[in-house]
This record gives structure tokens, C-alpha cells and sequence, in this order.
């Protein structure tokens, strides 16, 4: 399974632990909370420790783990698969809010799929997004 976003821990280009789709609303879940969490690969991670949650495009392009990508690397990925990864974080975003707020920890384990996304677009965002397409 590819390990499509990380978690930065530290400042440098290569200071990140790789994880799955199925364990984002997990680490967002740890961040908000200051928590702790056990990756599928076994990294134990802090809440506090964690600087930011983004698409790891070096494994989803299959560049080098340091490689620092450039303009040419963004074009290459796409706007759309950028929107459809931002998609699936702000989803799993919502999901750790609500159990934040409902305590309900098996939420997390909730596998975040794409239908789900599209059914919580607004309309305006279906009507701009079905504009751009038309360029």
C-alpha cells in the first residue's frame, strides 16, 4: 500500500514518518488532541511533536525520499490530483473533529472513500469546479 501523505516532525526535507490513507483522521485525531498514536509501521508519535500533515508527492510520484520537489514536479502531479488529496485530508480532518467532540473513538478506523467527499461538496463548489473543467 502506498504511504500517500506524511507527518512532518522536524524542519528538515527528510524528517517525516510516511502513512497511509487509512491512518490520517488518526494522526489528525493525535494532533489536535496532543495525543499519541502508533503508526501501522510501528512509529510511536506525539501529538506535540507533529508540525504539519501533507501528501507525501515523493511516494506518490515515486521520487527519492529527500528529493525536494520543484515547478516542474507540481505541474507533473496536477491540479487534480492536489484538490482529491486535499479532499480526502479535509475529510479526515472532519472525522477526528467529531470524535473531539462525540468521544467515539471507532470513527477513526472509518475508511474515508471518495463518494463520501463528493456528497459533502456545496453546489457552488460543484459549479466552480465543472467551470475550470471547461478551459
Amino acid at each position: 500500500m502506498k504511504k500517500s501523505f506524511k507527518i512532518k516532525i522536524g524542519y528538515g526535507i527528510d524528517e517525516f514518518v510516511s502513512i497511509e490513507k487509512s491512518e490520517l483522521a488518526k494522526a489528525y485525531y493525535t494532533f489536535m488532541t496532543e495525543g499519541k498514536m502508533v503508526t501501522n509501521d510501528g512509529y510511536g508519535l506525539r501529538g506535540r511533536d507533529i508540525i504539519r500533515i501533507e501528501p507525501n508527492w515523493n511516494e506518490v510520484m515515486g521520487y527519492n525520499r529527500d528529493y525536494r520537489l520543484g515547478g516542474e514536479d507540481y505541474k507533473e502531479i496536477g491540479e487534480k490530483r492536489m484538490i482529491h488529496a486535499h479532499m480526502i485530508m479535509g475529510k479526515a480532518k472532519e472525522i477526528a473533529k467529531e470524535v473531539i467532540e462525540t468521544k467515539n473513538l471507532n470513527l477513526l478506523s472509518e475508511e474515508i472513500t471518495l463518494e463520501k467527499i463528493q456528497a459533502n461538496i456545496s453546489p457552488f463548489a460543484k459549479k466552480l469546479a465543472a467551470i475550470k473543467r471547461i478551459k
